[in-house]
């Protein structure tokens, strides 16, 4: 049993006053009194605290770092326009950013794999290509002009050296000896190769293809199966860019765990989700790889945005492996 929520551990966003707040949120909006609720604490990190809440059924709370609160509008706008592809909502705070959901049960990665943690390879490709498909027709719900409402950062592949410029700034910053610090060959580096995928981009497409929905986190983890659709969740990092650009953090992932071979299928589903069924085109094949390698300021502004020095180093092999494999073709980039 994870520790108690009237005593939180280091690491997480919330408080001893923040649990307390949020036992009486919960109740609240469960309409129970707080003794009535069972709570563990599963998950306490940087970017979020998450909990299961045992009361007559079993729900879930997230805390999510305040500087992801705008999740709570965009999963609110996306359960109206994609009610049958996202975990709805039984409550949230807006101005907090928290979010109160049933279970939806296993995570689609713990469904892909067999009880003792091996891949299963008969269910889990499958399993990601209706992930891949059910991203798809989400995307086509919404444009990057309503996102753009609800305050999203936006981050067009054309303009990916000053993204990453920005982005890469804090870790610039930080002391030689700190395991994120990108240095003056990382960053030139990495500014080169994304230069010359911006100019490869404009060949492809030219300047007028439009922006949308990159959910800037979409692996299996974050999905579930309800009522034998995929259904998303954790919308934190979404950002305004390339849709294609969201097939990154699902594709390499996909690769690690079943091996190259499956990952031509999934890109298909996803494709052929995009294009109303339609067999893909080479253009969409080549725009895809593009945008994936294209998405490192996108992936690299999930674990700026935090701003906590302490987080970076923890993590930092899936931080700075961003610029150093900024250049390496994206069928073979280590991290999403």
């Amino acid at each position: 049993m994870s520790a108690s929520p009237t005593s939180p551990s280091p690491g997480g966003v919330l408080s001893v006053a923040g649990v307390e707040a949020a036992r009486a949120w919960i109740a609240d909006a469960l309409d129970l009194p707080e003794a009535a609720l069972e709570v563990e604490v599963v998950r306490r990190r940087a970017w979020g605290d998450i909990w299961r809440v045992e009361a007559g059924a079993r729900f879930w709370f997230k805390a999510p770092h305040p500087r992801l609160a705008r999740e709570v509008p965009l999963r609110e706008r996306l359960q109206v326009r994609a009610p049958g592809a996202v975990v709805p909502l039984v409550a949230a705070h807006r101005d907090r950013g928290w979010q109160l959901t049933e279970d939806a049960g296993p995570t689609l990665a713990v469904r892909a794999r067999d009880d003792a943690g091996m891949p299963r390879p008969d269910v889990g490709p499958g399993l990601y290509g209706n992930l891949a498909r059910a991203l798809g027709a989400v995307q086509q719900e919404v444009s990057a002009e309503d996102l753009a409402r609800l305050g999203l950062a936006e981050f067009d592949p054309m303009r990916a050296v000053e993204t990453f410029e920005r982005e890469a700034a804090p870790f610039r910053a930080l002391p030689a000896d700190h395991p994120t610090h990108c240095n003056a060959e990382a960053h030139r580096g990495a500014t080169t190769t994304l230069a010359g995928l911006v100019r490869r981009w404009e060949e492809a497409v030219g300047t007028g293809l439009p922006l949308g929905l990159d959910h800037n986190d979409a692996h299996g983890g974050n999905a579930f199966v309800r009522d034998g659709r995929v259904v998303l969740s954790d919308w934190g990092d979404a950002v305004i860019g390339h849709p294609f650009a969201s097939l990154r953090a699902l594709l390499v992932p996909l690769r690690n765990t079943f091996g190259a071979e499956v990952v031509p299928a999934v890109r298909r589903a996803y494709l052929e989700a995009v294009g109303a069924g339609s067999p893909p085109s080479a253009q969409e094949e080549t725009l895809l790889d593009l945008a994936m390698m294209l998405a490192v300021p996108t992936r690299l502004s999930a674990w700026g945005t935090l701003q906590d020095e302490d987080a970076w180093a923890e993590h930092g092999d899936w931080i700075a492996t961003l610029w150093w494999e900024a250049e390496t073709p994206i069928g073979e980039v280590t991290v999403p």
